[in-house]
């Protein structure tokens, strides 16, 4: 068993809460080749499921910490007919590569006025730790700041950075989307004219590479933007009023802060369009990490969006500008629809499901169109407290309900991610699989559990001997 820190905080590091347990980092590089499995893994599942997070590998500069801020760590399970092999690997970033010579943290990515006079060029302070996708043949390592990181499927050995041959510069949003329709990969990047400046960028990429456009425009204020809308016609990027301020940054508090009494602005634009033809609607004050997915309604009465979301009343993980933290509650989300009427410029939000929960997912044959199931990671019943989910959530839209299944008090889960059985009969059918952490053993399990019957809980699992910290997205990529 590989000493992963059980119940403490690694030596050297600060008495962080998102150092502590299993958000403390896993500073081995371990390969297993088979790992104990329970049930019947289906031969069609055949891929690579991956999970990515911040895995800090030195103590934080200052002693001050922000979970989003950890260096970025790849855990792979390679399944191959019925057997689950594991791989963890760290993303050899610039700055990865330079505080491992130095044997010390060079960069503090929430305070820029902290790093470390060796390293001054903070273009290159990436620590790809937050999502993955794949697109035109390569699997990359994404977060807000940087140029996606290309590394290697089956070794996880880091590559290189991708800026699409020079055409995109700027900083690329750990979530883009990709178009079914087309094959485009759909981009933004926030602050795009350096920290704290209040321009966003958005452009598509097509399947073979080339950047088809890019355009920019101006926010009402510089924001944390994590993710965006996309359907078939529109991009709508909304800018929530988790502000950033680099007056903050210099007086050693939060860079970024709620300030609700600015409100919601959403950005829309028609797919292609220029920057000149953005439209900002104005909405109430509140804060949404991630879509589960949005689609177009044309009508008499002109266009509409629809969208389904988590939607927090007020961000988790970041205080009010005076310090302050919100109420819990507040910092939990639950299921919410939105109707975004581009006539009135009115957008309704509706509470379509109490349970909470975050890190949506859906069959990705249906992205940015009409849909009718998603999962995420919920929180149901008695489960530790702060941002945690210990349940496999299934929405489903016609029905109008949500199924779960839960684990116990003691243990958490992350990000669902659904797999397509070889030949689907239609939406949805296929499998989810999500990684558990099992509080009481401190180990983690790869759960694969039926999409559409999900309360009936795991058809086999595949057990590490050690655990895999908390982390953030997940990818499952078939092998042909």
């Amino acid at each position: 068993m590989v000493s992963a820190y059980p119940g403490g905080v690694p030596e050297g590091f600060p008495n962080h809460p998102n150092l502590r347990s299993n958000f403390a980092p896993l500073h081995a590089e371990l390969d297993h080749a088979t790992l104990e499995t329970t049930g019947r893994w289906p031969e069609e599942v055949r891929g690579s499921f991956y999970r990515i997070g911040p895995n800090p590998a030195f103590p934080p500069r200052g002693g001050f910490y922000h979970w989003f801020a950890g260096d970025g760590m790849v855990h792979a399970f390679h399944i191959d007919g019925g057997n689950v092999a594991y791989r963890n690997r760290y993303l050899q970033t610039e700055k990865r590569r330079a505080e491992a010579a130095a044997n010390r943290a060079l960069i503090n990515p929430f305070d820029p006025t902290n790093d470390d006079p060796s390293f001054a060029d903070r273009t290159s302070n990436g620590v790809a730790n937050t999502a993955m996708t794949w697109h035109h043949g390569a699997l990359y390592a994404l977060e807000e700041g940087h140029a996606p990181l290309a590394f290697d499927p089956l070794s996880l050995a880091t590559l290189e950075v991708n800026d699409f041959g020079g055409a995109h510069g700027g900083p690329f949003s750990a979530h883009p989307h990709i178009d079914p329709a087309t094959g485009n990969l759909v981009f933004f990047g926030y602050m795009a004219d350096g920290v704290g400046s209040d321009t966003i960028s958005c452009g598509e990429i097509a399947p073979d590479g080339r950047l088809i456009y890019q355009r920019k425009f101006r926010a009402p204020f510089a924001a944390m933007v994590h993710d965006m809308i996309v359907t078939r016609e529109f991009i709508v990027v909304p800018v929530f009023p988790l502000t950033f301020s680099i007056e903050r940054a210099l007086n050693k508090q939060s860079a970024f802060a709620w300030e609700p009494e600015k409100n919601s602005w959403l950005a829309v634009l028609p797919r292609g369009s220029r920057s000149e033809e953005v439209r900002w609607i104005e909405a109430d004050p509140a804060f949404v990490f991630h879509y589960m997915n949005a689609w177009d309604v044309p009508g008499e009465s002109g266009k509409r969006i629809q969208a389904d979301v988590l939607q927090f009343e007020a961000p988790p993980l970041f205080p009010f500008a005076d310090g302050s933290l919100p109420a819990r509650a507040s910092s939990e989300a639950s299921l919410h629809h939105w109707d975004l009427d581009l006539v009135s410029g009115q957008l309704r939000s509706e509470e379509i499901a109490p349970v909470r929960g975050e890190f949506p997912r859906i069959d990705e044959s249906f992205a940015c169109g009409p849909y009718r199931h998603g999962w995420f990671a919920g929180a149901v019943g008695e489960h530790p407290p702060g941002f945690s989910n210990n349940a496999v959530a299934h929405s489903d839209r016609l029905r109008g309900d949500v199924k779960t299944f839960s684990l116990p008090s003691t243990d958490l889960l992350g990000e669902p991610v659904f797999v397509p059985r070889a030949n689907p009969s239609g939406e949805g059918d296929g499998y989810v699989l999500t990684l558990a952490w099992r509080g009481e053993e401190d180990i983690s399990e790869l759960l694969l559990l039926d999409a559409l019957h999900v309360e009936d809980g795991p058809i086999a699992t595949a057990r590490l001997p050690h655990r895999v910290p908390h982390g953030f997205h997940a990818l499952f990529r078939p092998w042909s």
